[in-house]
């Protein structure tokens, strides 16, 4: 189960009738003055967060896995060694996105690059991309998985690629229902891998 869905239905267990509203944040540099300046109460996102005034709480860890088009011939191995991947054009997210930061980060040390065969400013664009054949990329685990059931040809990466993720907030700027959907949450959540 997605943790966020997982949060938020806790969250609507215990206060019905209190909604929430829910957006996309592309650009995770500016979560600190998204929340600073009232644009959110409480990010999800990756971290590390730079911003000492702003606390986070880890929920979890992303890993990341290799998924090809259909047909692509890549080595048997699974999990596949960074170092053994073949030099195939990726769909990528702009630069700056945290995800591909990781993904550069863990490619460079297995002296691979960044090839870009398609550059897509929605993340939900990547699969269809890499299932109509433009290229590969590199997804969360979940979505590699339901990329696997599509055809796409998936592999996990050795090492592996995470990145964690979890809640950043202002104790001092929280709404009474930001309180209480921190109040829900178990002490310590930590959800799997994924």
């Amino acid at each position: 189960m997605d943790p966020l869905a997982h949060l938020v239905g806790e969250f609507r267990k215990h206060y019905p009738n209190v909604s929430l509203r829910l957006g996309d944040i592309r650009d995770e540099e500016s979560v600190p003055a998204l929340i600073r300046e009232g644009h959110c109460e409480i990010a999800v996102c990756h971290l590390p967060v730079s911003a000492s005034d702003l606390q986070v709480r880890q929920l979890g860890t992303h890993e990341y896995w290799l998924v090809f088009p259909p047909g692509t011939e890549l080595p048997e191995r699974d999990p596949l060694p960074l170092a053994a991947l073949p030099d195939l054009p990726l769909v990528i997210v702009p630069k700056g996105a945290t995800g591909r930061t990781a993904v550069e980060r863990a490619l460079g040390a297995a002296h691979k690059r960044t090839r870009a065969a398609a550059v897509v400013q929605h993340r939900e664009a990547m699969l269809p991309f890499v299932l109509a054949g433009v290229g590969g990329t590199i997804l969360q685990r979940p979505a590699a998985e339901r990329a696997a059931a599509r055809g796409a040809v998936v592999r996990a990466a050795d090492p592996p690629i995470t990145l964690p993720y979890g809640l950043v907030y202002s104790p001092g700027r929280l709404s009474p229902a930001g309180r209480a959907f921190l109040e829900v949450l178990p002490p310590e959540p930590r959800f799997p891998p994924r």
